[in-house]
């Protein structure tokens, strides 16, 4: 049998279910908001901040695990204290404290939360080598009426990557295991701080930048002409050491004196520059006599003022011989007439070779050693012909070492050009100043020389090292916080001096990881002892 309703009876059921829904949404709205746990990541000048709290309540005081990492090595800080400032954009200070090393590279900060309302939030990290302060974004403190996550859950402000997450009960007692990773149902993978603390990991910004086509030809480190300077021994005699015997490598200064020369006695050298500087001390004195008395003839009348101008000129170079005889007996150590005598350094730089050894005995003109200026070093191209139809510029090259990755921009505009092609390859050398030279270069040693072979436009870029291939697949891991990341396909364009061209996937100043990213995809995979669930 069937039964119908009266179309009174079912508009009342109607009205009444309506009124019950709205009930209880009234009463739902009227409620006290729920609000997320507080994470906040940041990238500083030198440090990254990655801080995790529980839910912010007015007059709470919840306790920041605030994580700190150099952002030169990506090693965890382990030195002075954390301060963290809750503060309006005025910059009035509501909440402040500070802690110290709780364990390595985490300090717990108990703050206390203000009343409800927007805040910015502020880290200070400060030990004895200075002090590191920065803005880590905006903080909403919600009221008992606050409710709609979009609107008050967290606000970012602009490049300070916060973030609030309901389901991460974090707090950072961290109960990490030594496993610690997952791999959340939105495709994001958790990488832990202690994990990328005890490895090999780093990220970097992807760059907006001009960006050119480069090609690679080879290169060499050669001495600057001029910049190495030989020790000649100046008489015959035997040489000795003055003090430590100089070592190859060794820094010297100009004058410094490296050995001694013990002068055989029928060298002639010791009469010889006391003879010589006898004789100038003689002609000097004289000189100045004539001078005095030809002066006072002239003013008298007796001869003539050309008598005056040849004395004059006369007692000058007599002069200039006592001066340079000096001269050679202080280049000497003064010590001529023992016959022993300070052989100095010509110029400052390292000795790069010693042809002698203590007891030896020299000749008049025999090289006892060289020292080169180490500081003072070209990178020489060399260049093919194919190469030098390509080349749209030979300014600012880039060099690499033989089995490195890394590119160190060298700058400038070639100091020298080779004016035709040389050399068992045929190639044109050009010639570029090394600005900083230090320990890492050194004549003879090879390179690899990069230069510009197209147009320069903006383009975004990352190092070559972040790129992974997933199964053929070109990836990158984006971090999108302290311990969240993407895996993120890219497509690229050109490649040059150890950068690739990001067509797609990647937009400027995202942060990628460089180096333990497949550590980091890995750890977004189910597969053996990897996926060791973490969750804080």
């Amino acid at each position: 049998m069937t039964y119908r309703i009266a179309p009174r009876i079912a508009h009342r059921i109607t009205r009444i279910t309506t009124l019950l829904a709205l009930a209880l949404a009234t009463a739902l709205a009227a409620g006290p908001a729920l609000a997320d746990d507080l994470e906040i990541t940041h990238w500083g000048a030198e440090l990254e901040w990655f801080l995790e709290a529980g839910a912010p309540a007015p007059g709470a005081t919840e306790t920041f695990a605030v994580h700190a990492t150099w952002l030169d090595d990506f090693r965890p800080v382990t030195t002075g204290e954390v301060t963290l400032q809750i503060h309006d954009r005025y910059g009035e200070v509501f909440s402040e404290a500070t802690a110290g090393l709780d364990r390595e590279g985490i300090f717990a900060v108990p703050l206390t939360l203000p009343e409800p309302g927007h805040y910015y939030l502020t880290a200070v990290h400060e030990d004895a080598d200075g002090m590191r302060e920065s803005t880590l974004g905006q903080v909403h403190v919600p009221g008992d009426h606050d409710h709609g996550d979009d609107e008050h859950g967290h606000d970012h402000a602009g490049d300070d990557h916060g973030h609030a997450h309901g389901e991460d009960d974090h707090g950072h007692d961290h109960g990490h295991d030594d496993h610690g990773h997952a791999h959340d149902a939105d495709d994001t993978i958790t990488f832990l701080k202690e994990t990328q603390w005890r490895m090999r990991f780093a990220t970097t910004p992807a760059r907006h930048e001009p960006f050119a086509e480069r090609i690679e030809v080879p290169g060499t480190v050669r001495e600057v002409p001029g910049k190495r300077t030989r020790l000649i021994a100046p008489a015959d005699g035997v040489v000795t050491a003055d003090g430590d015997w100089p070592a190859p490598g060794r820094e010297v200064n100009a004058g410094d004196s490296l050995m001694r020369l013990a002068v055989l006695p029928d060298s002639g050298t010791s009469s010889g520059l006391a003879l010589d500087l006898a004789r100038a001390r003689e002609r000097m004195t004289a000189a100045e006599a004539d001078l005095e008395r030809l002066t006072a003839l002239a003013e008298e009348g007796v001869i003539a003022d050309s008598r005056v101008v040849e004395a004059r000129r006369e007692r000058n170079t007599a002069r200039a011989e006592l001066d340079d005889a000096r001269d050679r007996q202080e280049r000497l150590d003064g010590s001529a007439v023992s016959g022993t005598l300070a052989l100095r350094a010509p110029a400052g730089g390292r000795v790069e070779s010693l042809d002698v050894s203590p007891g030896e005995v020299v000749q008049a003109g025999q090289q006892l050693a060289s020292v080169l200026d180490s500081e003072a070093l070209w990178v020489v191209a060399h260049l093919y012909p194919a190469d030098l139809e390509r080349v749209t510029s030979l300014a600012d090259p880039a060099v690499r070492h033989p089995g490195s990755r890394e590119w160190h921009t060298v700058g400038g505009a070639p100091v020298w050009e080779g004016g035709a092609f040389d050399g068992p390859g045929q190639t044109l050398p050009v010639a570029f100043a090394l600005a900083e030279s230090g320990p890492r270069y050194r004549p003879g040693m090879p390179l690899t020389v990069s230069l510009a072979a197209g147009p320069s436009r903006h383009r975004i870029t990352l190092p070559t090292a972040a790129l992974i291939d997933d199964d053929g697949v070109q990836v990158v891991m984006v971090q999108t916080g302290g311990e969240t990341f993407e895996r993120r396909p890219v497509r690229t364009g050109i490649r040059a001096a150890g950068r690739v061209e990001i067509l797609a996937g990647v937009e400027a100043d995202e942060r990628v990881v460089v180096r333990g990213a497949y550590a980091v995809l890995l750890a977004g995979r189910d597969v053996g002892d990897i996926g060791h669930g973490h969750s804080h």
